[in-house]
């Protein structure tokens, strides 16, 4: 179909060009206006075009990935992220992360604000730009371990890599990206040392201060009582004695008031 428009040129895929002002309404492959994953998934064919598709894939790869890292406060009942802690490399270029591994109670207590448990994570930041729509492969040695994403369509990609799910050890970061059936060579992209770290969590220690308390508190009160029951002096009253035996003791006492009278005869000599 040939179209006039009111520049005066002509176009033939049916709609109007750019010269004039107006956008053309089938300007990609499958026909729609603008680009779209579709686009971005139809094979290479030409040599030519894949060997350039290949090396700006290569160039991307090598100057446009940015490596980071971060440790996380995560609220483990709701996984969300409280806080985030920019980690530096160390003197050598390195970053040094920590792998945490936390026993003991590791669970929210939701109606005690004061037991909830808040754990510290590291994670290496992956990002770069890539052609749209983009497959990105990420490979970490020695395991090794994979990580696979996609570039959005203004071929922009990020990916979390946490480092619990690593052993302890040097480790090395690969990149690798696919688009229309043309992949990259497998850029090196970041050098990273892991460290375990074990460690009873917060709560647990929380816990533990708390039933100590509660020992001491029942230890003391149990030395109070037991010095309190020390000091009563239990008074038992005396039997009534029989009238006979009482009668004896009364008379044996007279007897023994008669012997202590002094006497006073014998004191004048008379």
């Amino acid at each position: 179909t040939t179209d006039t428009t009111t520049d005066g040129d002509t176009d033939t895929d049916g709609g109007t060009d750019t010269t004039d002002g107006s956008q053309d309404t089938d300007a990609d492959a499958d026909g729609d206006t603008g680009s779209d994953q579709t686009d971005y998934t139809v094979p290479v064919t030409d040599p030519i075009e894949a060997k350039e598709l290949k090396e700006t894939l290569d160039g991307d790869n090598e100057a446009a990935v940015e490596v980071s890292a971060e440790q996380n406060t995560v609220n483990p009942s709701t996984g969300d992220v409280l806080q985030k802690k920019v980690i530096a490399k160390n003197a050598d270029g390195q970053y040094v992360l920590y792998s945490r591994q936390y026993s003991g109670i590791t669970v929210a207590v939701p109606f005690l604000s004061f037991l909830t448990e808040e754990l510290a994570s590291d994670v290496l930041v992956l990002s770069g730009e890539t052609e749209p729509f983009a497959v990105v492969t990420v490979t970490i040695y020695s395991d090794p371990i994979v990580r696979v994403t996609r570039a959005d369509e203004e071929g922009k990609w990020t990916m979390t890599v946490p480092i619990d799910i690593l052993p302890e050890g040097e480790h090395t970061a690969y990149v690798k990206t696919n688009s229309r059936g043309v992949e990259s060579d497998e850029v090196e992209i970041a050098k990273f040392v892991v460290v375990e770290e074990r460690s009873l969590s917060n709560t647990t220690w929380i816990f533990i201060v708390n039933v100590a308390i509660a020992i001491a508190l029942l230890i003391i009160a149990l030395t109070v009582q037991f010095r309190h029951k020390r000091r009563v002096v239990i008074v038992k009253p005396t039997a009534a004695l029989p009238a006979r035996q009482k009668n004896a003791s009364t008379q044996k006492k007279s007897s023994d008031d008669d012997d202590d009278t002094p006497d006073y005869h014998s004191a004048l000599g008379v």
